[in-house]
């Protein structure tokens, strides 16, 4: 009972110490080496605190902590600001599958599992603080009622000394100038950096609680679902109306696949660049909104009878090939688009997004098809979580920069402003192609890149970024003749 009343109570104080970690971690500019450092206190906290309950350490809690920590780590690998969205989102859709899976016991979660669980979640992560402080109240004996009691009589004397304190004080910073001046000195504060240290220690305070506090608190679902009324072959006919669709328009695209170039040019108002670049973001929208429309449609069917269950399996099996005839399509376009145009990341993370579709195509003609729906949700979130894994190792700012400035280097166009806004991670790609380019565009790009390299030459080591550190070594180890005219009272490497 005493480890009981220990694990409840020092709920807050762990919580209280991981706010002002935070605040040491993240009062600085910029992410990096303090992202990991802070979520390995957190998860640690949360393993001690597990033990010091006299409870084992349960596998999947273990998991959780070890692949939160490896997602955290990408902060301080990469520096592209889309890969950190990315590995945050990640980071929460790991703990979410982990939370999953201690509420069902297995991997085998009902796809509307993922929608029910959300609303009192958040509500037990908006209700933390104050959950936690109750329940540190209610746990506690005779003589922590006199200590809260003390306290609370320690800080209403505060409150009643603070008119006091501004009228001494003013009289006696008249009384005295030395006085007056430190007592100034002391009050110069900097009340937007506390403002924002106060917020970083609220967030992570926040953070640190209910990741605390979801150890031990279950939450139930939001209550039993609501009936659709909607008929089996109701279902059946707009999947067989929606086949229709999608079947004009691939045999529409295949005149495009058959005529090639001479048909797009000849059509009326309609140009090349027109043909690539009108319709790719539409595509991957339509690949994205059929998988749910195959879910309801497989939920609504699921009590009917043999023949209309076979209908509905076939029609959803057709849709779901048509779709990844239409994601071809899409690709096709996108292929045309970069051999036209390049890559930019809003291509290139579409293109991620589309890989992910037809791979949930798959995996619902693999399960949900063969009546096994409950494997689905958790194939589907980890094949996302192996996709971003996979942009993280690709690097992909490197890698638009490589294709961009190999299309420079055979006299494409070469957008200047875009190919300097990638992060630090595009670095050592461009200076990898730098004499293929001509002098005029080489001393643009070399100037761009030390001027950045002088601004993030001396950073905190809590803002520490791998990227960071590799791109300013690249640009300060250039030959000496090969450097451009440094700014004045800028230090030489």
């Amino acid at each position: 009972m005493r480890r009981v009343l220990l694990l409840t109570t020092s709920t807050v104080p762990t919580s209280l110490l991981l706010g002002a970690i935070g605040v040491v971690m993240f009062d600085v500019v910029g992410l990096g080496l303090n992202v990991p450092v802070f979520t390995s206190a957190c998860f640690a906290a949360v393993l001690g605190a597990t033990r010091a309950g006299g409870k084992p350490l349960a596998i999947d809690r273990t998991m959780a902590g070890a692949i939160a920590v490896g997602w955290s780590c990408v902060f301080a690998w990469r520096a592209s600001p889309a890969l950190h969205s990315l590995a945050g989102l990640a980071l929460a859709t790991t703990l979410y599958i982990v939370y999953l899976w201690r509420e069902f016991g297995s991997l085998s979660i009902p796809v509307s599992a993922f929608f029910t669980r959300l609303p009192p979640l958040t509500r037990a992560f908006l209700r933390g603080p104050v959950c936690a402080v109750r329940q540190q109240l209610n746990n506690a004996d005779a003589s922590c009622s006199l200590r809260a009691t003390h306290t609370v009589a320690v800080a209403r004397g505060l409150i009643l000394s603070v008119p006091l304190l501004v009228l001494f004080g003013w009289l006696l910073i008249s009384a005295d100038a030395r006085f007056a001046e430190v007592a100034w000195e002391f009050l110069a504060l900097d009340f937007v950096s506390l403002l924002r240290s106060t917020i970083t220690f609220g967030v992570c305070f926040w953070i640190a609680i209910f990741l605390l506090r979801a150890r031990t608190v279950h939450l139930g679902g939001s209550g039993p679902a609501r009936q659709v009324a909607l008929q089996p072959l109701e279902v059946i006919t707009v999947l067989i109306a929606l086949d229709a669709l999608l079947a004009l328009y691939i045999a529409v695209q295949l005149t495009y696949f058959v005529g090639g170039d001479t048909l797009v040019r000849s059509t009326q108002s309609l140009t090349y660049a027109g043909y690539a670049r009108r319709g790719f973001f539409e595509l991957v929208a339509v690949g994205g909104l059929t998988v749910p429309v195959l879910l309801c449609g497989d939920w609504l069917c699921e009590k009917a009878s043999g023949r209309i269950r076979v209908a509905q399996r076939f029609s959803s099996l057709a849709t779901t090939i048509l779709v990844a005839l239409v994601g071809c399509s899409a690709a096709h376009r996108l292929l045309l688009y970069i051999e036209a145009y390049g890559l930019t990341e809003q291509r290139l993370y579409a293109a991620a997004v589309l890989s992910w579709v037809i791979v949930m195509l798959a995996w619902i003609a693999w399960t949900v098809l063969r009546g096994r729906r409950e494997r689905f949700l958790c194939g589907a979130l980890v094949s996302a979580l192996c996709i971003v894994a996979l942009l993280v190792l690709a690097n992909p700012d490197a890698r638009i920069a490589k294709i961009n400035l190999s299309r420079a280097a055979i006299g494409q166009p070469l957008d200047v402003d875009y190919l300097l806004s990638l992060s630090d991670d595009a670095v050592p790609a461009i200076l990898g192609y730098r004499n293929e380019l001509d002098r005029d565009l080489r001393l643009a790009i070399d100037n761009a890149l030390l001027q950045r390299a002088l601004v993030y030459r001396a950073p905190a080591w809590r803002s520490w970024n791998w990227a960071r550190h590799r791109a300013n070594r690249a640009v300060f180890n250039w030959p000496a003749a090969e450097q451009p005219d440094l700014p004045r009272g800028a230090p030489r490497p």
